[in-house]
């Protein structure tokens, strides 16, 4: 059975406090963009689940059903997207429990979270995620959002602040072009902390690369390297960058001849090369 997620959400019916359509289309897309952070551990080498759209419903309580789908036709969508759903249920769990949240949920994950948190105590009577296949859920309502939010700052009040902006370069695949207060940008995921990096492009780079016409087709899913200033967030990862030159990386295809090295086991099988390692004759 594929795996399916519904966020539901309510509005809180008081007269002072009326939902709006951007606040609630916000919420739900809030919930789905921690799903896929939830989802990044487990996609070293790339993206590999998306969840599309089920069914849809605009009467209140608005509500969206979304199944989980494999870009890889080699990995099966149910079992990554079970280890997705178990990490995003430990995540909200913790948050709503006041308990230590898990490794995964990085400073990221936490602004996300609290941008729920804040909506569901100004105009969002409760939001409620349900896990389909066991029918279990989440709910948040204004009462434990605000225990929560309290509990997420005393988290952060406890970790040093390592905050700071720096020249250099990351390393990259590009996901998604952007903006950033009104700036054109585009978004990468960053090789080596998996973590989604806004870069906002200069005025003098819009046209060279083409922002304006055909970035989807030239740079979508290309690796990259991208230099410039670098803002580093609290826990002392990136988060932003403002681009001075983005190099495509090129590849090239390497055979198995390229590499073969015949010395590496001194003409040994592969069985005695191992069993001499580890009786520590090789260094």
């Amino acid at each position: 059975m594929a795996e399916t997620v519904t966020v539901v959400v309510h509005p809180s019916g008081a007269a002072d406090r009326q939902l709006t359509v951007e606040d609630a289309m916000a919420q739900i897309l809030d919930f789905f963009e921690l799903l896929d952070a939830a989802g990044q551990p487990q996609d070293a080498d790339g993206q590999k689940l998306v969840w599309v759209v089920k069914s849809a419903s605009t009467n209140s309580p608005l509500t969206l059903q979304a199944e989980a789908q494999s870009l890889d036709p080699d990995v099966p969508a149910d079992l990554r997207a079970r280890q997705t759903l178990a990490r995003y249920r430990e995540a909200w769990s913790s948050i709503l429990n006041e308990r230590r949240p898990p490794p995964w949920f990085n400073d990221q994950a936490e602004r996300i979270v609290e941008k729920i948190l804040n909506r569901s105590m100004n105009g969002i009577g409760r939001s409620d995620i349900v896990y389909d296949n066991d029918n279990a859920r989440e709910i948040v309502t204004p009462q434990n959002a605000k225990k929560a939010l309290v509990y997420i700052e005393r988290l952060r009040l406890e970790r040093p602040d390592l905050t700071h902006d720096a020249y250099g370069s990351l390393e990259g695949t590009i996901l998604a072009a952007t903006t950033h207060y009104g700036k054109p940008a585009f978004q990468i995921l960053d090789r080596p902390t998996r973590r989604k990096v806004t870069c906002v492009v200069p005025e003098h780079l819009i046209d060279a690369i083409g922002m304006q016409r055909n970035f989807a087709e030239v740079w979508l899913h290309k690796s990259v390297v991208v230099a410039g200033q670098i803002h580093y967030g609290r826990e002392g990862l990136p988060e932003r960058i403002h681009v001075s030159s983005v190099p495509e990386l090129e590849f090239r295809e390497i055979s198995l001849r390229d590499i073969k090295d015949l010395e590496f086991t001194s003409r040994l099988s592969v069985s005695d090369y191992v069993d001499q390692f580890r009786d520590g004759k090789f260094e």
